[in-house]
């Protein structure tokens, strides 16, 4: 892509949420990419470390 990242969109999780509500989504929860694995998992030597590109946004269609 022109040698530019493809992150195009880029949102909060409360934009996310208010997109997804108002396409009768609710909202469950939400949760930073690194608060999604176990405990320790970032605890490493090598360069692997959360970088807080990815919002964790779980959703459901009440009923």
């Amino acid at each position: 892509m022109g040698g530019h990242a493809p992150l195009r969109c880029q949102v909060s999780a409360h934009i996310a949420g208010d997109w997804l509500g108002k396409s009768g989504w609710q909202v469950s929860r939400t949760a930073a990419e690194a608060d999604a694995v176990p405990a320790g998992f970032w605890d490493r030597r090598d360069a692997l470390k959360p970088m807080r590109l990815v919002q964790l946004v779980e959703a459901h269609i009440p009923v």
